[in-house]
């Protein structure tokens, strides 16, 4: 029933068109809430507590003029006035004047040390509209291809939305950010190549119907990791242990969701080799792959992962050791 619902609405309100003049229609907004949620929890299935309450997380949609706001906490309703304009067992959504006017969003925001600040110790997604995400990223056409990028960045509500890992990510990468990472592979020829051989094992690892060839190639992967890892401290002075497997398993496991949306609704991919090729932002890749190990030989990390980091590598250990 809920599946046709939402159905109908897509057809009735026309979600997916861009013609409407006023983006901040409160009923194309809300259905296309109500489609996020909706896809939410569909592929909360894949991933345990996704389709949760725990994941019924405060989302704020940027319109023109006006921001919905869907499950906000009540600090933001006593930071901002607001007007509820749709409620059902699982959404609430409110209306409120825009909260600030940066030009677009598409990210989620954690404030670590405010405590006036309506997201302090709460995660929010923050997303643009189709239309404005559709200006700032031409490649954005449809809202298919929107809701996967806001799902996405929701899933890092999520992952924020347990205290573990808020307070893990909050020691280890407020003062190192990803744009270290990116830098060492960019300007560090050893490092970049050491990284894309580890994601080569990786996706051999994957493809491979060998049980003991993959554990050979997780083998290799783990070595070549552990010596880029010492080679970085003992070169540049920097420990990225913590670090790199926290982003791993940030943008990995967001990644993984993206992928599992590209295989639930249609949206076109002509060339899906992006989610698993490490680049200068490789820590998608690897997280991604590392993680789809993980599924292929059974393991039960989904519930554990974000409050322990570093799982998927001691998961990896294990399988290398015939330990799985």
């Amino acid at each position: 029933m809920k599946t046709l619902l939402v159905i109908v609405l897509i057809s009735f309100f026309g979600l997916d068109s861009m013609a409407q003049s006023e983006s901040d229609t409160d009923s194309v907004v809300i259905v296309r809430l109500l489609y996020l949620h909706h896809l939410k929890d569909n592929i909360g299935n894949v991933w345990q507590g996704f389709n949760g309450k725990q994941a019924d997380l405060p989302l704020i949609y940027y319109g023109n003029e006006y921001c919905y706001v869907m499950n906000p906490q009540m600090k933001f309703l006593t930071s901002f006035e607001s007007s509820l304009v749709f409620k059902n067992e699982g959404v609430a959504i409110y209306k409120t004047k825009k909260i600030d006017d940066t030009p677009f969003h598409m990210h989620m925001t954690y404030e670590f040390e405010e405590e006036k600040q309506f997201d302090f110790h709460s995660p929010y997604m923050r997303c643009s509209s189709l239309e404005t995400t559709a200006k700032t990223i031409p490649d954005v056409t449809t809202v298919d291809v929107w809701a996967t990028m806001v799902l996405h960045e929701y899933f890092h509500a999520f992952q924020f939305s347990h205290p573990e890992y808020a307070d893990y990510y909050e020691k280890h990468c407020a003062f190192f950010d990803a744009q270290t990472l990116q830098s060492l592979y960019l300007n560090h020829k050893w490092y970049r190549n050491s990284v894309n051989k580890e994601n080569e094992l990786l996706l051999k690892a994957l493809n491979t119907s060998d049980v003991n060839l993959a554990r050979k190639y997780l083998r290799s992967f783990l070595k070549t990791r552990n010596n880029r890892r010492k080679k970085a401290y003992r070169k540049l002075h920097l420990d990225i242990t913590k670090a790199e497997q926290t982003y791993e398993m940030t943008e990995g496991s967001a990644r993984y969701i993206e992928a599992k949306l590209y295989e639930s609704i249609p949206v076109y991919q002509a060339d899906s080799s992006w989610l698993y090729t490490a680049g200068k932002n490789y820590y998608y890749a690897t997280g991604y792959n590392m993680i789809r190990v993980l599924d292929k030989f059974g393991c039960h990390y989904q519930k554990e992962l974000f409050t322990h980091i570093p799982l998927a590598e001691e998961e990896l250990n294990d399988i290398v050791y015939n330990l799985r």
